[in-house]
């Protein structure tokens, strides 16, 4: 009979171990996957960055005379609420010294039918593009990047040098100091359990962007 109860005593004790040997392995595979989708999601999202990065920190780089500058020197367009949304600015795209400034345009919009289930439910996708040698509307041009499967989220901001939002940028209060971007992204794995998103924010101060001067 003590045999017997030692025998189911053991098995239960055997099982208890195999649950949680099996419950520590699946959380370590958890976390493998995990770290896989982050990852993923980080890697597709720097190639953006990158170009985001240069593209905005060239903002009127082809005008030295700092002193000359007029707004639409920076700035030529600008509907960041609209469908689709979008800002048209002049820069160079290469760092040739010869190279002419030309506009550059990033428009945004949700993706009919094409979402993708979070924790918090469904989020619309947006296409991303990237357009050179744009009219004043972003109409025309040569598409150099777009994303369709990633951002769940894409914002641009104009900031005074106090952090207060502008509205305008060729009217009485345009005096922008500051330029926010900000972006979500999934995933092309899909969302992870424990990082759904991957956020990124970045201030930019081009040295030639257009600002109120004293005088």
């Amino acid at each position: 009979m003590q045999v017997a109860s030692d025998f189911i005593y053991g098995a239960i004790i055997a099982g208890v171990v195999l649950l949680m040997v099996f419950t520590l392995k699946l959380r370590g595979d958890e976390t493998s996957i995990d770290a896989t989708v982050f990852r993923a999601a980080r890697i597709g999202s720097l190639s953006i960055i990158e170009v985001i990065e240069r593209d905005f920190t060239n903002i009127g780089s082809h005008n030295p005379d700092l002193d000359v500058l007029d707004p639409k020197d920076t700035f030529v367009n600008w509907d960041t609420l609209g469908v689709p949304a979008f800002l048209v600015f002049q820069a160079r795209t290469d760092s040739l010294v010869t190279s002419q400034k030309t506009n550059v345009c990033y428009s945004w919009i949700e993706m009919p039918g094409k979402t993708v289930t979070l924790k918090s439910g469904p989020k619309p996708l947006l296409e991303l593009k990237r357009k050179v040698g744009v009219d004043n509307n972003c109409n025309g041009g040569v598409l150099a990047g777009m994303n369709t499967n990633m951002i769940t989220r894409f914002e641009i901001h104009f900031l005074r040098a106090d952090g207060l939002a502008i509205t305008e940028l060729y009217g009485a209060d345009a005096d922008v100091q500051q330029i926010v971007v900000r972006m979500r992204a999934v995933s092309p794995l899909g969302p992870g359990d424990a990082i759904e998103e991957t956020w990124w924010e970045k201030v930019f101060r081009p040295v030639n962007l257009w600002k109120r001067r004293a005088g």
